[in-house]
């Protein structure tokens, strides 16, 4: 499975995801055995369905339970009535929900049970429905049918987002995770200020970001049958009444002792506890829990009626809340004593309930603080704080004062979220899909493969990433292993063992650019016996090893990327230099609000080095340029862009020591690695661009910087004497040199018309002799040849 993403936590997951299909068949059975699974649903739970897909329009809702599916059950009613063609899909994990939405859904809307998180049930599930939006519901993500979704081009939202803490301290921790999976969101509308806040520092894109506040309180009255409240309420003969609501296992003692508390105060009329457990498949568990202590207790889902002597009611059935509700004065809300976040205070509020909870609200909290501010409930953190807090609410006119001041709280906090939900759906609804499947052909189906085996950035990939799309216009050639986008054609690695051992032409090409793809090459050619002709590129300007000088002589064709590279190679070479996407890559329109939208400087000059931060990528001859410089010229500012490999992180901190010995700190500045498709805006950023290289083997960053407009200064390494016509496009100067470099470097920034021209005509160069499409030409030809060929391709130096 395709998978573009830097978490490395994610990339496990992804992977080990191929091989879950049949763990997950003993994982259903045991969930069988443990009462957590319809029989009858265990196809949907491996991505088949039973049902035909309506035609038209469809929208899919994914909800975790029931809660979360009847919050947006009126959103789903207003879709459905605002088109007459829409059908719904919902899905959610749970029995217990299945079991109530069967029986709640309107006309056109279809529940079926979440399929699990496997690459095959995901991929089933989506070639079934192919739903033409997708809309999670509050936090219950998963990551393969998620990358799966965005795969298929479907737009993709997530509604009445909400978390719990630990959550936020897991994106927290973790925040590369959180921005690859939450980033493939097209829409996110959360509840609350303060998860905006949060998604901002892990970088997902404000734009992307609505504030509509809980559907929840945009929810109509919990239901009830009057029949039902008139024979409890006859049942319970005048005495009184409290909630524990939505409870969970840890809090049932502590509910329980409040209530021993509650009788011990003396009232003779003995309040009836009614316990509604969050699971009700806990209220047989529960009751003779009770039982045992002592206790005299009956239980709804055995028929059993409240009697004179009944001290605790167990309420576990489904969609009744609505009813308890109504019949108890006042609720204790469960997951409040414990870290669940808490429930829904909505539902009991609207209902004149007198709310009592814990301090574990995070998953409400901003309705919670505003109750609690504003006297509409009371936090209770144990059992005497509770007890205490009940038998205050017997005062009725206290308990009024409670609730009236609830619904005050509900109605001024309630921020017509359904209707902000469906015009943010709506604007999804109405943008074209963008469908990516044609970007994952069947391997059986492609004649070219060009491996990346390299998660993190480098020049490898950056040529992979712009040059495939191009080819596979022409010719059937796809990428294949980690950390490639999206717009890239490939398939997984996986799919190489069981592609079939000739391609569409017989042969297949296999192009290398780096030895561990040489060898694994080699494997699929001679262990697997795959038919592939094997190409390898080489950019290295320095004698091969033993090792790599045995991989090349194992090729079918190599491919040198300039002259000196072709140089060094024992065997013959087809020259290709690398080419610049001079479409992607292209000058400024305005300079200064690009620089104000990336955060840098808006006046001044500003300089650069990108790439690698390491001893061999000269990043210590910039920063000592720099600050020669910046001492000089008052309106200069200098960035470096790139990351340090763990190995180069003390030299890393020693630069950035350097740095703070000077004082310069906010004139040179330091920013993390960008991805491929962000870098262009960071060279269009600057003036003058200095690639201070020790050691290169081709070196891409002064082309691209051309190509943007933008002159540069390089030291004489790999093909950059090559690449830059000095005294014209930019300046050449001895390697390790540092008194050189800042000598062009300081040339060009004290002459602005020189800078000016030196960008013009590096962008005219680089657009006439270094676009991509020419090397992308030169490559399809070499492809074709050898596919022709039963035998090695034989090359010549150009």
């Amino acid at each position: 499975m395709h998978f573009k993403y830097q978490s490395k936590i994610l990339k496990i997951y992804v992977i080990a995801s191929a091989l879950t299909d049949p763990i997950y068949d003993l994982v259903h059975r045991y969930r069988l055995l443990k009462g957590k699974e319809d029989r009858n649903a265990k196809t949907n739970r491996f991505g088949t369905a039973k049902i035909e897909r309506p035609k038209g329009p469809l929208i899919w809702f994914h909800a975790a339970s029931l809660g979360e599916s009847l919050a947006v059950l009126p959103l789903i009613d207003e879709l459905l009535s605002n088109d007459k063609d829409l059908h719904v899909l919902l899905t959610t994990q749970t029995l217990t929900s299945a079991r109530i939405l069967q029986q709640r859904l309107p006309p056109r809307a279809i529940h079926q049970v979440a399929p699990y998180d496997t690459d095959k049930a995901t991929t089933r599930f989506l070639n079934h429905w192919k739903p033409d939006l997708a809309v999670w519901t509050e936090g219950d993500l998963w990551p393969i049918i998620m990358l799966k979704t965005k795969q298929h081009g479907i737009p993709m939202a997530l509604v009445n987002a909400r978390v719990s803490s630990n959550t936020i301290k897991k994106w927290r921790q973790w925040p590369r995770a959180a921005l690859d999976l939450l980033g493939l969101f097209d829409c996110i509308c959360v509840q609350e200020e303060a998860l905006a806040s949060v998604l901002k520092q892990i970088n997902i894109d404000p734009k992307k970001l609505i504030i509509t506040g809980s559907l929840k309180a945009d929810a109509p009255k919990l239901t009830y049958k009057k029949e039902t409240l008139a024979d409890l309420t006859q049942q319970l003969s005048g005495r009184s009444a409290w909630l524990a609501s939505a409870t969970h296992q840890n809090e049932d003692e502590v509910i329980v002792s409040a209530h021993q508390q509650i009788l011990k105060n003396g009232d003779p009329i003995r309040p009836l506890l009614i316990i509604a457990p969050r699971h009700p498949e806990r209220g047989a568990k529960l009751a003779r829990k009770l039982r045992d202590q002592g206790w005299r207790v009956k239980v709804r889902s055995e028929g059993e009626e409240i009697l004179a002597d009944t001290e605790i009611y167990v309420a576990d059935t489904l969609g009744e809340l609505g009813l308890w509700y109504r019949l108890c004065p006042i609720a204790f809300i469960g997951g409040t004593l414990v870290p669940k976040g808490g429930h829904n205070p909505y539902e009991p509020a609207q209902l004149n309930c007198a709310i009592v909870h814990g301090e574990h609200t995070e998953n409400f909290a901003q309705i919670y603080k505003a109750l609690d501010t504003l006297d509409g409930a009371i936090c209770a953190v144990n059992a005497q704080d509770i007890s205490n807090a009940v038998l205050r609410l017997q005062d009725e006119s206290l308990r009024k004062k409670i609730t009236r001041a609830a619904q005050n709280v509900v109605m001024r906090t309630q921020p017509s979220a359904r209707s902000m939900t469906l015009q943010a759906l709506s604007a999804l609804q109405e943008r074209p899909s963008k469908p990516l499947m044609n970007q994952r052909p069947n391997i059986d189906d492609v004649s070219v493969i060009a491996p990346n085996l390299k998660y993190r950035l480098s020049g490898v990939t950056s040529t992979v990433v712009r040059l495939i799309p191009l080819q596979a216009k022409e010719f059937p050639v796809a990428a294949t292993g980690p950390g490639l986008p999206d717009e890239v054609p490939q398939v997984s690695l996986w799919s190489l063992i069981f592609m079939s051992r000739s391609g569409p032409q017989g042969w297949r090409i296999w192009h290398a650019r780096r030895n561990t793809e040489m060898v694994l090459g080699l494997i699929l050619r001679n262990l697997l016996k795959k038919r592939l002709k094997l190409i390898f590129t080489s950019a290295s300007q320095r004698e091969h090893t033993y090792v790599t000088r045995s991989l090349i002589n194992s090729m079918d064709a190599v491919v040198a990327t300039s002259e000196k590279s072709q140089s060094y190679l024992k065997v013959p070479a087809q020259v290709v230099y690398h080419g610049i996407d001079t479409i992607n890559f292209s000058p400024a329109t305005n300079k200064r609000t690009l620089r104000a939208k990336l955060g840098l400087p808006i006046e001044g000059k500003l300089i650069g080095c990108f790439g690698r931060i390491r001893h061999q990528k000269g990043t210590d001859l910039f920063l000592e340029t720099a600050v020669s410089l910046c001492q000089q010229h008052k309106d200069l500012y200098a960035i470096i862009l790139g990351r340090a490999l763990p190995k180069d992180k003390d030299f890393l901190q020693s630069l950035k020591l350097r740095l703070k010995q000077t004082g310069l700190q906010n004139r040179i500045l330091f920013y993390e690695e960008v991805t491929v498709s962000e870098m262009a805006n960071w060279y269009r950023a600057i003036d003058l661009y200095v690639a201070p290289q020790r050691w290169e083997g081709f070196g891409l960053t002064p082309l691209e910087a051309m190509a943007c407009g933008v002159p540069v200064v390089a030291a004489d390494v790999g093909a950059f004497r090559n690449l830059i016509i000095h005294g014209k496009t930019g300046l050449v100067v001895p390697k390790d040199s540092l008194a050189d470099l800042c000598e062009a470097t300081n040339t060009l920034l004290e002459d602005s018309e020189k800078l000016s021209s030196y960008g013009a005509l590096a962008r005219s160069h680089t657009s006439t002799k270094f676009d991509i499409k020419g090397e992308a030409t030169s490559l399809l030809n070499l492809y074709k040849d050898l596919l022709k060929s039963g035998a090695k391709q034989p090359h010549h130096r150009t």
